[in-house]
């Protein structure tokens, strides 16, 4: 306990990593130990795993949360579940904001994330389907939300003016077309690619239910403001299918971003650079009427649907 309390306390880097260094000589003492104290000390690993900023430090404690994992959890089923749980729930508050400058730290933690379900496939899929299974959940409510009739009177009408272009996202998709949901099918994309390649593995049940979450995502709201997340989530159905050899129709999905009537109808004027896609979730509608925007959504969808037709 006292050792938890220490770890949560530390602030310099060197001191981190040479803590770090020395826990896996205390992974035999929690064999003994009650699991509330092994609880303890994992909320503290992922806490640093999660919000370090530093990446030797985030993999220095991914090791030791694995460790401890493959060293107790057959011992400890309950130690086991919460780690598999605690770290994708983790991982999820963390990825909830996502910039071009931290993308890749998000993807190194999702990988994570798949490797600790991996370790244990019948625990892993437990939780990995509740999982999915929730964001199916919030998709359906999207969907419904969106069929039923809105009252026009209630909304608060729209700014005009300069800024009124760069207003946030408003509507019943935007609970499905954020980050958080996003990096959510990252994690389980990450896993099926790397698990669900055998169709004897225990996680291939899990490929069909993906992949429509998937599907529906990209049919959720299709308009020109959403292709980076349309291509990016795309992008997870094709590693997916591919890795797994399952067949699924996702060329209309792009094609229907090359046939755009936006890229037909004539563009604003703009000298600025091309946009910058990692990191970007939707655009603004000034944005969207930019030949650099329209460019690189085109060059994007037609890399992908090489790659799915080749």
């Amino acid at each position: 306990k006292s050792y938890c309390m220490f770890m949560g306390k530390l602030i310099d880097r060197t001191m981190i990593r040479y803590a770090l260094s020395h826990a896996a000589k205390l992974r035999p003492l929690f064999l003994g130990l009650k699991s509330r104290l092994s609880e303890q000390h994992l909320r503290v690993m992922l806490r640093l795993w999660a919000n370090s900023p530093h990446d030797d430090v985030s993999i220095d404690a991914f090791v030791e949360i694995r460790g401890l994992i493959v060293a107790i959890g057959d011992k400890k089923l309950d130690v086991l579940e919460f780690g598999l749980k605690q770290a994708y729930l983790t991982f999820c508050k963390t990825a909830r904001f996502t910039t071009a400058r931290n993308l890749a730290r998000i993807k190194l933690l999702a990988d994570c994330v798949a490797k600790l379900y991996a370790l244990d496939p019948g625990t892993g899929y437990r939780y990995a389907f509740v999982y999915i299974r929730q964001l199916a959940i919030h998709l359906r409510n999207a969907i419904v939300s969106r069929k039923q009739p809105q009252a026009q009177d209630k909304k608060p009408k729209k700014k005009k003016g300069k800024g009124a272009s760069d207003a946030k996202p408003q509507g019943p998709h935007t609970n499905v077309y954020n980050w958080q949901f996003v990096n959510g099918l990252r994690v389980w994309a990450r896993l099926l690619v790397s698990e669900a390649t055998e169709k004897d593995s225990e996680f291939r049940p899990l490929v069909y239910p993906f992949i429509q979450v998937s599907l529906g995502v990209l049919t959720l709201h299709p308009t020109p403001r959403y292709w980076p997340l349309r291509i990016e989530v795309a992008r997870f159905v094709h590693e997916v299918a591919s890795n797994s050899s399952t067949y699924v129709p996702l060329a209309g999905h792009l094609l229907s971003i090359l046939a755009a009537p936006e890229l037909s109808r004539r563009v604003s004027p703009s000298s600025s650079k091309a946009p910058e896609w990692n990191g970007l979730l939707h655009a603004n509608a000034a944005m969207v009427n930019t030949r650099q925007f329209q460019q690189e959504a085109v060059r994007r969808a037609l890399d992908l649907l090489a790659e799915h037709l080749g």
